[in-house]
């Protein structure tokens, strides 16, 4: 009886390991999603001008928005993917301690 307590308990913690493995995938996943259909939908709709409408403006009270939308907007593709391996990659090893602190931490750090 406990080897079959034992079996079931260890089958239990790989479920779980895979189900947050799986979470924290979709996760990243999801945000970098986010951040390529920001640029795709700057590059072919706004022709790279949300960079300049809601990037940071030195000395200016109204380019202060920019500190919160800059970390979304990249300046073209080429800067994007540079980005993209960085952050899954940082991302992730954030995400082993636990997926919420990623949130936090990105939330803190932008």
């Amino acid at each position: 009886m406990g080897q079959a307590r034992l079996k079931q308990s260890l089958m239990e913690d790989k479920h779980s390991i895979f189900g947050e493995f799986k979470r924290q995938i979709k996760t990243l996943l999801a945000f970098v999603a986010l951040l390529w259909a920001i640029e795709i939908i700057d590059q072919l709709i706004f022709r790279g001008a949300l960079d300049s409408w809601f990037g940071i403006h030195p000395r200016s009270i109204q380019g202060l928005w920019g500190i919160i939308f800059a970390p979304f907007l990249h300046g073209n593709f080429a800067h994007l993917l540079a980005n993209t391996v960085p952050l899954v990659t940082l991302g992730w090893l954030v995400m082993l301690r636990e997926t919420g602190e990623w949130v936090v931490v990105s939330a803190i750090a932008r």
